[in-house]
């Protein structure tokens, strides 16, 4: 992973790991989420109403509970970002390194996130291209990446560091042995 920047910001390869792995989350969601608030409706319940009233909070846990393990099992399936030295995996899908565009890679490093309708210097359009990986949309608060395949398509890349995928890509498309850790 990037543990060192350029000083103008910009991601510095030489720092990046391959393989870089960024999953989407994890099961302690679940307990902070549930098993903590059901816990403790349950204990401050028993204190005022006695405790068989307070069972209401272990069914509620068991209920909810199982909807929010889900919801963290997708979570970590569809936003797991992966960049080795053959490629990229974005969920579902695997892009191998030959199929994406470096100078794509390389104008995101040097001048940041693209946005859709920005022109780039070799003349093309960015356009907003489908989100990879099995989301429907990206999740609220997550950067989104957008690169483009050697085939001419837009992609959009759902992750929460955009700029270290960014690093590791750089890595990868260099060729990626010289910074195996």
């Amino acid at each position: 992973m990037t543990s060192a920047r350029p000083s103008d910001g910009r991601p510095d390869v030489g720092a990046a790991v391959l393989p870089y792995v960024e999953t989407g989350g994890g099961y302690g969601r679940a307990l902070r989420w549930v098993l903590v608030p059901a816990a403790l409706g349950f204990v401050v319940d028993t204190a005022v109403r006695g405790w068989w009233d307070a069972l209401v909070w272990p069914m509620v846990a068991l209920v909810v509970g199982p909807i929010v393990l889900l919801t963290v099992w997708s979570t970590r399936r569809y936003e797991k970002v992966v960049v080795d030295r053959a490629g990229l995996t974005a969920g579902r899908e695997r892009f191998p390194a030959s199929a994406i565009d470096p100078v794509v890679v390389d104008h995101v490093a040097a001048h940041g996130m693209l946005a859709p309708g920005q022109l780039l210097p070799d003349g093309s359009t960015v356009t907003d291209g489908r989100l990879v990986g099995g989301a429907y949309a990206p999740t609220v608060g997550a950067g989104v990446l957008r690169l483009r395949l050697t085939d001419g398509t837009w992609i959009r890349v759902q992750c929460s560091a955009p700029p270290r995928v960014v690093a590791a890509l750089q890595a990868c498309l260099a060729g990626g042995d010289a910074h195996r850790a």
